[in-house]
């Protein structure tokens, strides 16, 4: 086995060396070995770390049932400088946190993923960890904080004066003093980017990390992490684990039969079957069928796709096939990967002979009266229908109202837009095989109005011998009619008023002084009105409480006066015997 000092001898040999220059040689071969020994240990490090210290990544081809792992590199990564306020730090191949006394010492590293809208909202995220690799360590452990971006920003354009705000604390973590990934869990904020709903919904402008001390520092301590533009190939990323969401699929009509339109509904639901109603989703439908055909509305123009849009979890549509067979109709989006599409086996039948048209009723709601043979409903009343037919079903229920567009009946209705006074609303119903009923009519009166009240008494002052007041209103009803006042004097409340025609009547005794009474007149649809009234009593003559007592007084000194008169009298007497 060679060694270091047999090949300088061999080499000295062969070129004549001298002896003196055989140690330099020797000491050549030695720093070039050490140094070779060095280089390799550093790529065995540097495999060992790319091996096991950085997560492994695999995606899974999804149904919108399974999970799926998908890594994103950064679309801007930035230092912003206290000391350097207009400077653009975008572009470098480091990135640095630092920390002093004050902000003139202080850099914050700004990061940002746009890719992450390849994640369709509605995803259920199980993880997301944002990785940096530290390429130079702080000289004592430090502690990162990562905030919420609270506005946009460029990485080309990004400066000291000009980063954005930011909108809270996502996650914070330690560094240490050696080389190593940086991981931060910011799985919270990646759900707001992918929300289900526009009530949770956050704006991806990414990520903020700056030292826990900053500013507070009495010691300046920089650290830097490798860029997305960095040579070495430990560029930050984001992994995320997440299920996407899926497409269901349903039949609402209730028959489908061949030749006939069906009706149908494609819904967006999460991992969990929770509704998704965040963004636009374009929905392509296909179906095994040869002979098939869809549209928006029965008997419309053909389509292949579909959108639901934003704020809605799903949207209906109607499928047309000639084929007596079982197919299969199938729905899925393009707009995303990995998203979950849906499908339902559809068995078309034959058309059954049915000759007989469906029959079909109308139930009226509450509030309602009838009096005369008139039927009054208010604005709020609801109208509901409903059909039958034994043989092939019922597809259809349509109305209008006053000679109006026929409607597709789909479920409960009010007047509430119509004026008041006679309206008349028609309905009849079809089967699957296209038999008519015969229309129907039925006549309501729409009565939205409240009582009017008028001709008030008392009102302002009254002077009376009595305490009885008679309070007096005048109350009409074109519609409906009224069922009852109601009166309240001083906020007690006296009962119901008495009516003689349009007159409401009702008396109470009062004191003398300021009162206020409330007139509340209600019709037989419970609309009301109410009216206010003040009035002062003034009480005079015998009738007033101060007569009455001056009186009483009265009376007592004058029967004082005659007792002690008759007893003076009958005194008198008794002396006179004695002569």
């Amino acid at each position: 086995m060679y060694t270091v000092s047999g090949l300088v001898r061999d080499y000295s040999k062969q070129t004549g060396l001298k002896k003196d220059k055989e140690k330099d040689l020797k000491i050549s071969f030695l720093s070039n070995i050490e140094m070779t020994r060095v280089r390799l240990l550093r790529v065995v490090l540097l495999f060992i770390t790319m091996f096991y210290l950085i997560p492994t990544s695999f995606t899974i081809k999804a149904d919108g049932t399974q999970r799926i792992v998908k890594r994103f590199y950064p679309s801007d990564d930035a230092t912003v400088a206290g000391c350097c306020l207009n400077n653009n730090y975008g572009g470098l191949e480091n990135l640095t946190i630092k920390v002093g006394a004050s902000n003139d010492d202080v850099c914050r590293i700004f990061i940002k993923f746009n890719n992450l809208s390849h994640i369709a909202p509605g995803s259920v995220v199980e993880s997301a960890l944002l990785y940096l690799y530290m390429a130079v360590a702080p000289p004592l452990r430090r502690q990162v904080y990562c905030h919420l971006v609270g506005a946009n920003w460029s990485e080309s354009t990004i400066t000291w004066r000009n980063q954005p705000n930011v909108a809270g604390l996502v996650a914070s973590e330690i560094v240490y003093t050696t080389p190593r990934w940086l991981s931060l869990d910011v799985k919270e904020s990646v759900a707001k980017i992918v929300s289900k709903d526009a009530s949770d919904y956050s704006p991806n402008y990414g990520w903020r990390l700056s030292d826990k001390d900053e500013g507070n520092s009495s010691e300046v301590f920089a650290y830097h992490f490798y860029s997305n533009e960095s040579s070495i190939d430990l560029h930050p990323f984001l992994e995320i684990s997440y299920y996407p969401p899926h497409l269901d699929l349903e039949v609402l009509s209730n028959s489908t039969i061949a030749g006939t339109w069906i009706r149908m509904r494609v819904s967006r639901r999460t991992y969990g079957n929770e509704p998704v109603t965040c963004g636009n989703l374009k929905v392509v439908l296909s179906s095994s069928s040869t002979k098939k055909k869809f549209s928006l509305s029965k008997d419309g123009e053909a389509i292949t796709e579909l959108t639901i849009p934003h704020g809605s979890d799903s949207k209906e549509f109607w499928y047309y096939d000639e084929n007596e067979a079982t197919c299969r109709v199938y729905v899925r989006t393009e707009d995303y990967p990995n998203y979950g599409g849906g499908s339902v086996s559809i068995t078309l039948t034959p058309k059954p002979r049915d000759e007989s048209p469906p029959v079909s009723t109308i139930a009226i709601g509450v509030p309602k009266y009838e009096s005369d043979g008139v039927l009054y409903v208010a604005g709020s009343t609801g109208f509901s229908f409903s059909a039958t037919d034994d043989v092939s079903g019922v597809d259809d229920i349509k109305y209008r109202v006053d000679d109006g567009q026929w409607s597709t009946y789909t479920g409960e209705f009010a007047l509430s837009d119509y004026s008041d006074g006679l309206h008349i609303v028609e309905y009849y119903s079809v089967d699957n095989v296209g038999n008519n009923e015969t229309k129907k009519a039925l006549t309501i009166y729409l009565d939205k109005a409240s009582p009017t009240i008028s001709d008030a008494h008392p009102v302002e002052s009254i002077t009376q011998e009595s305490a009885s007041v008679n309070l007096t209103v005048k109350i009409k009803d074109e519609g409906s009619g009224v069922k009852e006042v109601r009166l309240t004097v001083d906020g007690a409340s006296q009962g119901t008023m008495a009516r003689s025609g349009d007159t409401y009547i009702k008396t109470v005794s009062l004191s003398e002084g300021s009162h206020t009474w409330v007139v509340e007149a209600v019709d037989n649809l419970d609309n009301a009105a109410s009216q206010s009234y003040s009035f002062t009593l003034t009480i005079t003559g015998g009738l007033s409480s101060i007569s009455l007592y001056g009186a009483a007084v009265a009376i007592v000194i004058i029967i004082v006066i005659v007792v002690v008169a008759l007893t003076l009298r009958k005194k008198k007497s008794k002396k006179a015997s004695y002569f």
